[in-house]
């Protein structure tokens, strides 16, 4: 619908452009009469029409000037003139300050209906705009939110660039980090984003401000603005209540990871950092809960005083899936536990499962499938809790790395060729572009080793000759059949530097390119 205000001091006139806009403009509805400019005035603010359809020549204040006094204030009404002169300076007048139309008295019911469609069509064009422009920003907020929350390489003024950029408040706030839930706790229900916003607005109406994220890394994460001095105690309550909130909508138990409170916007890398960490943790606790990054924060200490090269060769280890070599890096790694002095076995399971969380996160078919494998399939890891020896918490870890293993290597043989063929698929299609094996093994969800044996096995060539072989067959043809030059075949073909180009295409044909071509040439 579409509000219209209507000012003129003749009432026949007003009532009678009245009546013709509710019988022939049904999608318009008159939202009150003014009698003059100064009633007119008042009841267009009161009223904040889409439409005024109002008489030049009224006492005390006419239609122009009150055209004038609304612009000073910004009203965003779409404005119609309705006059007996047809005097030019009045419409030049008129268009000079945004008038839509200009019509002469007695009025005709087809006019006045053909005009009115016309300002409405433009309302709807405006209308759009805005929704497009709103999304738009939205967009662009949650992608910006996204990089600094993941850190991209950002430094501190870089980030605080892109959040003034979006309006986020940089001054006079504190700031903290809530994750909530993974992305599919959240999945299933129709208008599961509106409905959480409000559990948030209503739980955690404290706040200065909110920021939901459905899908950051997996999780769902809330970004909250508070007080300059605010304070992880007026956090609690709110907090407990508002996780019941969200385990009734999504009819699971859920617990919420919280970081500390920040006093610098660009800390907000870390403050996702805290909340996740904390949210990791809940594995260990016998039911869903709130828990706080300040509780688990020495533990985290406790594990930067082991060797970050350890964790790296497990890390490998894993990768390469090499059951010795895991063994061997978690005998290295525990040796270290051992000698961290005043540790209880409480901490020493949250740095185990820290360094099992650490050791696997850079296979990306385990972070594919590592909640439904590892809750369904493998060890509820609130067992974690059960264990009392090291020498028990070690094993459990192999146990997990090596299950973790089997599962990929006992995956269907059908599967397994299908996969390849699908693989080959997408590099015949992109062999032109910068496309590497950890590419691949991310964008299939493969381990990178596991991908490179099975590749070999089913195709008879390794992944680097297969795209080679793509890459010098195309190069031989466009040497052969076309003018271009030798820099733009070489890009052409999926290659940056001509040099290393020509030492492939040499290698591989036995010829440098410019020889190829004139042989090609002579050939013909």
């Amino acid at each position: 619908m579409y509000k219209v205000v209507i000012v003129d001091d003749e009432p026949i006139i007003a009532f009678g452009i009245q009546f013709m806009i509710e019988r022939y403009c049904p999608e318009c509805r008159v939202a009150a009469i003014g009698t003059d400019g100064e009633d007119g005035f008042r009841k267009i603010r009161e009223n904040r029409p889409d439409i005024v359809i109002t008489d030049i020549c009224m006492p005390e204040t006419d239609g122009l000037e009150l055209i004038g006094k609304l612009k000073e204030e910004d009203c965003p009404a779409h404005f119609i003139i309705l006059s007996g002169y047809s005097d030019f300076n009045y419409a030049r007048r008129a268009v000079s300050l945004g008038v839509e139309d200009y019509i002469t008295k007695p009025v005709e019911e087809d006019e006045l209906t053909e005009v009115i469609g016309r300002v409405c069509r433009k309302i709807d064009s405006e209308r759009l705009s805005r929704r497009n422009d709103a999304l738009m920003n939205e967009k662009l907020r949650e992608y910006t939110l996204r990089e600094v929350l993941s850190g991209g390489g950002l430094e501190r003024e870089q980030k605080l660039c892109l959040l003034d950029n979006i309006g986020f408040p940089l001054s006079d706030a504190s700031y903290c980090c809530l994750l909530i839930g993974k992305r599919e706790d959240f999945s299933g229900q129709e208008g599961i984003r509106e409905k959480l916003q409000r559990l948030t607005d209503t739980y955690l109406d404290f706040c200065r401000d909110s920021f939901l994220l459905m899908n950051v890394q997996q999780s769902s994460c809330i970004l909250l603005v508070l007080d300059e001095h605010a304070k992880l105690s007026a956090l609690n309550n709110r907090l407990e209540m508002y996780r019941y909130a969200l385990m009734e909508l999504t009819e699971k138990e859920l617990s919420i990871g919280c970081s500390l409170i920040h006093v610098r916007a660009d800390e907000l890398t870390e403050a996702f950092e805290e909340a996740r960490c904390a949210y990791n943790y809940r594995m260990l606790h016998e039911s869903a809960s709130v828990i706080y990054y300040e509780g688990i924060s020495g533990v985290e200490t406790q594990l930067e005083r082991i060797d970050p090269e350890l964790v790296h060769s497990l890390e490998e280890a894993v990768d390469s899936m090499d059951e010795l070599r895991c063994r061997r890096a978690l005998d290295a790694l525990f040796f270290e536990l051992e000698k961290i002095p005043n540790i209880s076995l409480e901490q020493v399971r949250l740095l185990s499962l820290n360094i099992l969380l650490t050791g696997i996160r850079k296979i990306p078919f385990v972070q594919f499938q590592i909640n439904e494998y590892l809750g369904r399939n493998l060890f509820s890891l609130e067992g974690i809790s059960k264990f009392e020896s090291m020498e028990q918490l070690k094993n459990w870890i192999l146990n997990v790395l090596k299950s973790m293993n089997e599962l990929m290597l006992q995956e269907p043989a059908g599967e397994r060729k299908d996969l390849i063929s699908e693989i080959k698929s997408y590099i015949r299609n992109h062999f032109t572009e910068d496309i590497s094996l950890k590419d691949i093994s991310e964008r299939f969800y493969i381990n990178s080793s596991y991908f490179s044996t099975l590749f070999k096995k089913k195709t008879g060539q390794t992944y680097q000759n297969y795209l080679i072989s793509l890459r010098i067959s195309l190069a031989r043809k466009l040497l052969g059949e076309t003018d271009l030059r030798l820099y733009e075949i070489c890009e052409m073909v999926g290659y940056r530097d001509i040099n290393h180009f020509n030492r492939i295409f040499e290698r591989e044909t036995g010829k440098k390119p410019g020889e190829f071509r004139r042989s090609a040439q002579e050939g013909q």
